[in-house]
This record gives C-alpha cells, sequence and structure tokens, in this order.
C-alpha cells in the first residue's frame, strides 16, 4: 500500500468514526470501549501489540493500551499497523492486494471483515465518504 493509498484510507475512516460530540465519544467508550477519532477499540491495540511487538516497543518503549488512542497521531499509527496486518492476512489468503473497500471492511470487521455480510452498510459508509473526501480535494 502506498503512503498515499494509507492516507486516503485512513482520513475517510476518520470521517466515518469520529464521534462528533464529547457526549457520543463518551456512549462509545461505554458500548465497546472505543477510543479516539477512529472509535479503537482493545481488540485492534491487543493484535497490534502482538503482531508488532518490536515496531511498537521501538516506538513507544511499551505496549500501548487503548487509552493511547486518545491521541489522534497514536489512533492513526496504530490504524496503519492494523490495516497492514489486514493487508498481509487478505495477500495470504487471496493471492492478492486487497481493495480499498475490502480494507474499510476489515477496520469494520476484523482482518475477515471483507467476507462478513455486516459489513456491507459499512462500506456503503465508506464510499459515501470517500466520495465527499474526493470531492473536497
Amino acid at each position: 500500500m502506498s503512503a498515499h493509498f494509507m492516507t486516503i484510507l485512513i482520513n475517510v475512516l476518520i470521517a466515518i468514526e469520529h464521534p462528533n460530540t464529547p457526549a457520543e465519544a463518551q456512549r462509545a467508550w461505554e458500548r465497546e470501549r472505543a477510543v479516539g477519532v477512529m472509535q479503537i477499540r482493545p481488540i485492534c491495540i491487543k493484535q497490534v501489540n502482538e503482531t508488532y511487538e518490536l515496531r511498537v516497543y521501538a516506538t513507544f518503549g511499551r505496549p500501548l493500551v487503548v487509552e493511547d488512542c486518545q491521541s489522534e497521531a497514536i489512533s492513526r499509527w496504530v490504524a496503519v499497523q492494523y490495516l497492514t496486518y489486514c493487508r498481509d492476512t487478505f495477500i495470504e489468503k487471496n493471492g492478492r492486494n486487497p481493495s480499498m473497500f475490502e480494507l474499510a471492511r476489515c477496520w469494520n470487521g476484523g482482518p475477515n471483515g471483507y467476507r462478513r455480510q455486516s459489513t456491507i452498510e459499512y462500506q456503503r459508509r465508506f464510499m459515501n465518504a470517500l466520495q465527499t473526501y474526493q470531492k473536497a480535494k
């Protein structure tokens, strides 16, 4: 994935995920323990810590915790790692690079999210947000 591809993907995911108010952020925390502009959940942090342990320690000096994702910079860093993990898992299973839409579905539904029926609506939301993003550029 190119840096440009990843930047677009993450910016559009933020457009979808970012809580609009502190009350929305609090509800996301209470409902799913989701944090920050990308609504990162503990399972995502666990996967990044396990898969990229040396990279996490080299960057932060300790394992990440979900509360670290209150920082937009850390949320973006975690997203790059997690989406890279999803891409690599996808290539291993399918023998090709995933599309931006397939990766968005993985963001929503985990490494196999691109196959889940439950992520189809998220793909539609992603497509709409991508169109808005492209028009603004």
